[in-house]
Formats: C-alpha cells, structure tokens, sequence
C-alpha cells in the first residue's frame, strides 16, 4: 500500500529463559531407592513390523527392562503384533490430533491405561513414557534415567523442563484461557502459587511409579496439553520435578529430524535421539 512517512524508533527485543523448576517435594514421600527395574512405556502408530524392530532393539539394549507399547495407531496393526510384544491399545481421541498444541494433544489416557496395565506387575518401580520416535544409543538406559531421579531427588525428570510461570509462552497463553483447568489445579494443588504452571518436552518423561500412579488418578475438566499436563499435574500433586542432565539437551528436541546424526551425538554422550522418525 501507498505509504508517506517511515519512522524508526531505536528499540532492544530481549529474550530470557524461563528458570528450570526447583521445588521440593510437599507432603510426598522421597523417590525409591537405587534397586528398581524400569519399564519403557512408548507411544506408538507404528504397523507390527516396525514395531517388532523397535522393541526387539529396545530388548537388547536394555535386557533388565520391560518394554510396553501404547498402540495409538490403527486396531489392525495393535492385533497383528505377536503374542511375545507387551501392548495396549489407546482408544483416547486426545492422542489422535494434528494441530497438536492448538487441539490440546494429550497423553494422560496413555498414563492411565499404563497403570492399569501394571497393576499385575508389582516389581516395576518406574516407569520411562516416551515416543517411538526416541532412539536409544547406550545400554542400560533405564538405570541411567533412574540415575537422575536419584541425584535431582526427583520423582520426575523430563527434557526442556521449564518453568512458564508469567511468560507469555504460547502454550502458556493457550491453556490458561480454559478457566475450567485453572480452578482444577487450585482444587488438587497443596503448593502455595496454585497457579504454577511448567513444561517439557513430551518425547521422554521418567517417573516413580507412585508419582506416576498419582498422575493417572486424576480427572481433569478438559485436555490439558502433554507439554504442560505431566510436570504441573505432578507438581501440585506435591511431587519434585527436575530436568534431565543439560548434556542430553542437543540430542532431544521438537523439530528436524536427527536420524542421520545419531551416531555423532552418541559419540558425545547423547542417551537418547529424538527424533528420529525412519529409524524403524
């Protein structure tokens, strides 16, 4: 359009990260000890070939653990896997969306149906939910993940951690506009800022399986997003929440995909690869 006059003002656009949350724990008992076996909870669509590869890989890596698929895919594929693969399928709508952010993507059905799965299994002591997406690049990575929990005294660790408490993160924006959530958390919160809210990234989450279990009890109004939904739920329910190691940071992340660097980050000492979507 015409345009007669062009006038600039001398200005400084500043970002500052959002602090990584460091609260203690409030009215929880302490994580468990060292001696635990993990169970690998991934999220998948994949058909039953690709997944057999995946989990046959996670088997090998991890042999001390157990490895169980969430099934989001198709009900054809979850019922063409073998009856050797631990699986079960999610019927949840909130797993199946495409503007993930926008529609508010979930995965406290996948939690849920997680834990009644392991009401039969008494030995598991924690549990590491992840997407198929995230590839393993060390043995043992259950015992690491729990590791970290031991040194941060956490009851959950996750990746891009952070605390969104007044940012006006997008997020943020888009989940605290439902007043339905904000009075959910005033109700279930035992903190004193009852309007906390944090975030990770939902690729890779390790929990105790009681602040896991405390997790899938809730019931919400209304979806809350994956991003949001499992460090602040845990959090006001008076669990301690706490990134993962800094180093693991370059080798997990939300965009791109890092398949054909994977063998270099492992080289400098990334656990994981996310994401990594043609790996199977």
């Amino acid at each position: 359009m015409p345009q007669k006059r062009l006038t600039y003002w001398a200005q400084a656009l500043c970002w500052e990260q959002a602090e990584a949350p460091d609260f203690p724990r409030n009215g929880r008992q302490p994580g468990l000890p060292a001696a635990s076996r993990v169970c690998h909870v991934i999220i998948t669509h994949l058909d039953a070939a690709r997944n057999q590869r995946m989990v046959a890989e996670w088997k090998r890596l991890d042999p001390e653990a157990r490895i169980l698929l969430a099934h989001g895919g198709s009900r054809e594929d979850f019922e063409a896997l073998p009856s050797g693969v631990d699986a079960f399928y999610v019927e949840d709508t909130a797993l199946r969306t495409r503007d993930h952010a926008r529609e508010k993507q979930e995965y406290l059905g996948v939690i849920k149906a997680a834990a009644t799965f392991l009401k039969d299994l008494p030995d598991i002591t924690h549990i590491h939910l992840l997407e198929y997406d995230v590839v393993p690049m060390v043995s043992g990575l259950g015992q690491k993940l729990v590791d970290c929990l031991i040194k941060e005294d956490a009851d959950l660790c996750g990746s891009g951690m952070y605390d969104l408490t007044g940012t006006v993160h997008p997020h943020l924006l888009n989940q605290t506009d439902d007043i339905d959530i904000g009075a959910f958390l005033k109700r279930i919160s035992c903190r004193e800022d009852k309007g906390r809210v944090l975030t990770m990234l939902g690729c890779t989450s390790i929990w105790t399986r009681a602040c896991f279990e405390s997790v899938a009890a809730l019931e919400p109004p209304g979806r809350i997003y994956l991003e949001i939904a499992s460090p602040t739920l845990a959090h006001h329910l008076g669990w301690r929440v706490r990134p993962l190691p800094e180093a693991q940071n370059d080798s997990l992340t939300f965009h791109g995909d890092l398949g054909d660097q994977a063998e270099a980050l492992a080289a400098h000492g990334a656990w994981m690869v996310h994401p990594s979507k043609k790996r199977w």
